[in-house]
């Protein structure tokens, strides 16, 4: 694939910039030292909170919002068939 002059002058460009940028910034070392140690010092996997995986899980709240009324709608009817007055 061939490039255009004006891209290769382009991407020159931009690494003077880039290579400007990184050296007139001195928290740049700081901020670099410290993405290598963090490269060598593995952070420990935080587990996620119950409440978070349920929360962003929505065919869970689907489920959840169709099951539970429905439970609660059977025993409700169940409670008030059970109330009814025997015939004599």
């Amino acid at each position: 694939m061939t490039h255009k002059p004006g891209f290769l002058t382009f991407i020159k460009v931009l690494r003077r910039l880039f290579s400007a940028f990184m050296q007139t910034k001195p928290w740049v070392e700081e901020v670099m030292s410290q993405a290598e140690n963090s490269k060598a010092e593995p952070q420990p996997i935080e587990r996620i909170p119950f409440m978070q995986r349920v929360l962003d899980n929505p065919f869970l709240l689907l489920f959840l919002g169709v099951v539970i009324p429905t439970v609660l709608y059977i025993v409700w009817g169940v409670m008030e068939i059970t109330n009814i007055p025997l015939a004599k």
